[in-house]
């Protein structure tokens, strides 16, 4: 039987057949207002309405102090930019039709988180503010970086804005993140499985010192990654 679903959060799932079942996942942006929302699945001639309860959460305020060269060359070059929206943006919206990925994902580095996902963020006295789109990991140079669940390497190389860059898709739309690492031990279309290495903490792009800045998708909408680690996606 064919289902579809609609909402008003402004991310419209799609069903994929996992086992004798369907999965649809619906993830919820951080910059979403407190409310409640609609949700409707069609199965057939048949529809079933929800309502999704989203409740309030304080983010923390962060003050960031960046090297003026490093944000020159970054964030506030037009070529990087650029560069993102045509490389990175596009990669957003793939879904593999299958589950590469089984029950929790591994927190791909260890060491001390020095951003949490979501904070407010201000760099350089500015008085606008950009959002956290994963956590920041300080590790020292060169420590293995590995997936943190099974996929299919989507993107893996250099780019102004987040230095050496790795993407895997887990299927579903589900991708990790990988950033500012020094060096990368995978290639785009590579399969990997969970727990191994496919780079190395490093601190090239927008960065301030050595430490992986990691994130979880579902598309075009970042998730907490401690929803992955601790409780899995599904």
């Amino acid at each position: 039987m064919e289902l579809s679903a609609t909402t008003d959060l402004n991310f419209q799932p799609s069903f994929y057949d996992n086992g004798d079942s369907q999965l649809a996942l619906l993830p919820i942006h951080y910059a979403t207002q407190p409310d409640v929302y609609n949700l409707s699945i069609t199965a057939g001639e048949q529809q079933f309405n929800y309502l999704i309860t989203v409740n309030d959460r304080e983010f923390e305020v962060q003050h960031l102090t960046v090297d003026e060269d490093t944000t020159a060359n970054t964030v506030g070059s037009d070529a990087a930019n650029r560069e993102w929206d045509e490389k990175i943006e596009p990669l957003k919206l793939v879904s593999d039709p299958q589950q590469y990925w089984d029950g929790q994902f591994l927190q791909p580095v260890q060491g001390k988180i020095t951003t949490e996902f979501g904070m407010i963020r201000y760099t350089n006295g500015s008085t606008v503010a950009s959002r956290h789109s994963g956590i920041d990991i300080a590790a020292a140079a060169g420590t293995p970086v590995l997936a943190a669940g099974s996929g299919r390497v989507l993107f893996a190389d250099f780019i102004q804005l987040t230095g050496n860059t790795v993407i895997i898709e887990h299927g579903f739309g589900v991708k990790s993140w990988y950033y500012h690492m020094q060096s990368l031990d995978v290639a785009e279309g590579d399969m990997v499985k969970q727990g191994d290495p496919i780079g190395k903490v490093g601190s090239t792009g927008f960065s301030t010192g050595p430490h992986l800045h990691f994130c979880m998708s579902v598309n075009n909408v970042f998730t907490n990654p401690w929803t992955a680690f601790e409780q899995g996606i599904g």
